[in-house]
C-alpha cells in the first residue's frame, strides 16, 4: 500500500494530464478523486468512527479491514458503474436526462474507475516506508 503523498502525487499529475487532454475540469476532478476515493472511505469512515485522525488506531480497527475488502475489489466499483450507468440510461429513455449528460456520466465514472484501478494496482507494487510516503 502506498503512501498518501504518493497517491496525492498521482492524482495530481493525472488531473493535469486528463485536464489537458479533455480540457474539462470535471473529467480531472474525477480521476483526481478515483485515485483517492478507497482510501478515504477506508480510512475516512474508520477514523470518524473512532473519532481519531491516527493511522495506527484506524488500521487496527475491524471495520477498516472490512472496507479494505470492499473498496479493494475491482467487483465492487464495477457494480457500481453498472448502477450508475444503466440510471443514467433509465433517466435518458424517460426524458429526464439529455444524451449529452448521459455521455458526460459515462465518461466521468469511467475515469473515476481509471482512477481506482491505477490506485489498486499502485496499491500491490509500491510498499510503503510509512503512511505518508
Amino acid at each position: 500500500m502506498a503512501g498518501l503523498l504518493t497517491h496525492l502525487i498521482i492524482s495530481s499529475v493525472l488531473f493535469i494530464i486528463v485536464l489537458v487532454i479533455s480540457r474539462r475540469f470535471l473529467y480531472g476532478f474525477f480521476i483526481f478523486i478515483g485515485q483517492l476515493i478507497p482510501d478515504a472511505i477506508k480510512f475516512g469512515v474508520t477514523g470518524i468512527k473512532l473519532w481519531t485522525a491516527s493511522p495506527n488506531l484506524i488500521i487496527r480497527d475491524s471495520l477498516f479491514w472490512k472496507l479494505e475488502a470492499l473498496t479493494s475489489s475491482y467487483h465492487t466499483w464495477v457494480n457500481l458503474g453498472l448502477l450508475i450507468i444503466l440510471t443514467s440510461l433509465f433517466l435518458y429513455s424517460q426524458n429526464k436526462l439529455k444524451k449529452e449528460h448521459v455521455k458526460e456520466i459515462s465518461w466521468s465514472y469511467l475515469l473515476l474507475v481509471i482512477g481506482v484501478v491505477i490506485h489498486l494496482v499502485i496499491d500491490l507494487f509500491i510498499i510503503e516506508k510509512s503512511y505518508w510516503i
